[in-house]
């Protein structure tokens, strides 16, 4: 019988790879380091929707535009995901 090497259950990975769209890019930045997965999914504060996606490379994108770590994720959130 093969050992099974997934360490988290889906609600861990869930919770590991998503934020809220009130949080800051250095918090974002956190998560993505944490995660391992390169991609954060982005829901809205209150209501929990689906917003869209953030990966590092967004967040490379939005400190070359001169936003600061302490900026609104919000800023940075590409919308153009496929559903």
């Amino acid at each position: 019988m093969t050992k099974n090497n997934c360490n988290n259950s889906p609600k861990v990975l869930a919770k590991k790879s998503t934020i809220l769209c009130n949080k800051t890019i250095r918090q974002a930045i956190k998560k993505l380091d944490q995660n391992k997965t390169g991609i954060l999914l982005v829901f809205q504060s209150t209501t929990k929707k689906f917003l869209g996606t953030i990966t590092d490379g967004d967040i490379r994108r939005g400190i070359l535009r001169g936003l600061s770590l302490n900026s609104p994720l919000k800023k940075i959130i590409n919308t153009r995901t496929i559903s």
